[in-house]
């Protein structure tokens, strides 16, 4: 059987499948804030790598563009990585999706690359 489509030519991995403010523990480090645990695992799942990435930037970090840069930064997410967790966005959250361009403020976005650029905080 071929595959076709974002993501389809990489192995699944294990996925937590709900990255939210609730589900991570956090504690204070010689003055940093570091991230020390991952809480309820109940939808943990096989499936590609890209649909971790969708929650925190379009739930979380939506409205806060610091913390979406510096999510990106520790994940250095590939141009591949940003291409399908954008479309993965689209399809999880079709209903959504005028809303949540506005609020990144790419609502003339012209290109995937583009809104990836800005969901993703590289931009």
């Amino acid at each position: 059987m071929s595959w076709n489509g974002p993501g389809f030519g990489r192995a699944p991995v294990f996925q937590h499948g709900d990255l939210n403010f609730l589900n991570l523990l956090v504690e204070e480090r010689g003055g940093q804030i570091t991230l020390s645990a991952l809480m309820d695992w109940s939808d943990a799942r096989s499936g590609p790598a890209a649909h971790d990435l969708i929650s925190p930037a379009v739930n979380q970090f939506r409205r806060w563009p610091q913390a979406r840069r510096a999510w990106a930064g520790v994940l250095a997410p590939t141009p591949e990585d940003r291409r399908e967790a954008t479309a993965r966005a689209l399809l999880y959250y079709p209903d959504d999706w005028n809303a949540i361009l506005a609020d990144l403020g790419a609502a003339q976005a012209t290109s995937w690359e583009d809104v990836g650029d800005v969901l993703f905080g590289t931009a």
